[in-house]
C-alpha cells in the first residue's frame, strides 16, 4: 500500500527543532549543518523526523532499528528492520511530503514560484513545450510546475534524482490526474495540487495505480514533536 503524507512547516523555527536532532541519522545532521538558510534546516530535519515517525507508527519498528543509506545518485533507502519498506521524500517552501509503501516510489512537491519558467524549453520536450506555450499565459506557470513535478517524481522513482535530462522524458496525460511516461510503461504517475500554489506528483509501479487516489494525509508538526518528546 502506497500512502502519502504532508507537513506544513511555514511557521516552524529551527531552534524549536534543534533538540530533536538526536533522533535522526548522523548523516542528515551533518547535511543540515551545512545549510545556510534556516528554512532549509527546518525542512531537512522535519523530513527525517516525519519519515521515522511514520515508520514507527505504521510499522511498529523502533527508531534505533531504522537505518538509512543512499544509492549512487543519492536516493535514500532503508536497511535493517525496515529494508522492505520503500519511501521517498520531497520538500519545497512550506511543505515537506513523504510517500511510503511496499514498492518503489518517487515523490516531488514544488512551490510555483521557486523556478523561472523561462527554462521551460530546457525542461519540456518539443511537443510538451508546444502544448504548454499554447496555453493561456495566466495558466502557464502552474502547468510548468505540473510538468516539473511529474518528471522529477519519475526521476526519483528510477533512482536518478536530477540525473536525467528532463527534456528527453515524454509525459503523456491519461485522465483523472493520471499520467504516463512514454519511455517506461511500467510506471504510472498522479498529479494534483497540494495547495493553490503547490504541485505534487507521485510515481509508482503501474499495478499500484488505484492506491494513488488516496488523499494525502496532513500531519501537524506538533504531533511529530510531541511523539519524540514523550518517547
Amino acid at each position: 500500500m502506497i500512502k502519502q503524507y504532508a507537513v506544513n512547516v511555514e511557521n516552524v523555527g529551527f531552534e524549536s527543532l534543534n533538540k530533536y536532532c538526536e533522533f535522526i541519522s548522523p548523516e542528515r545532521t551533518k547535511r543540515i549543518g551545512r545549510f545556510q538558510r534556516e528554512a532549509d534546516k527546518v525542512r531537512g530535519i522535519v523530513a527525517e523526523l516525519l519519515l521515522r515517525y511514520l515508520i514507527i507508527r505504521e510499522y511498529g519498528i523502533a527508531n534505533q532499528d531504522i537505518f538509512i543509506e543512499y544509492m549512487e545518485r543519492g536516493k535514500p533507502f532503508f536497511t535493517g528492520a525496515a529494508k522492505d519498506i520503500h519511501f521517498n521524500i520531497s520538500h519545497a517552501q512550506s511543505y515537506v511530503v513523504c510517500a511510503i509503501g511496499d514498492s518503489t516510489v518517487g515523490i516531488d512537491v514544488e512551490y510555483a514560484k521557486d523556478k523561472d519558467v523561462k527554462i521551460a524549453s530546457k525542461v519540456l520536450t518539443k511537443d510538451e513545450y508546444a502544448r504548454w506555450n499554447s496555453l493561456p499565459e495566466e495558466t502557464r506557470i502552474l502547468e510548468f510546475y505540473r510538468f516539473w513535478t511529474l518528471k522529477e517524481s519519475y526521476s526519483k522513482y528510477i533512482g536518478k534524482g536530477l540525473g536525467i535530462e528532463f527534456n528527453k522524458v515524454n509525459t503523456q496525460e491519461d485522465k483523472d490526474g493520471f499520467w504516463s511516461i512514454a519511455e517506461n510503461p511500467e510506471c504510472i504517475l498522479y498529479s494534483q495540487k497540494l495547495t493553490t500554489e503547490d504541485y505534487l506528483a507521485v510515481c509508482v509501479d503501474r499495478a499500484k495505480k488505484a492506491e494513488l487516489l488516496q488523499a494525502v494525509q496532513h500531519i501537524d508538526i506538533s504531533d511529530i514533536t510531541e511523539y519524540y518528546s514523550e518517547g
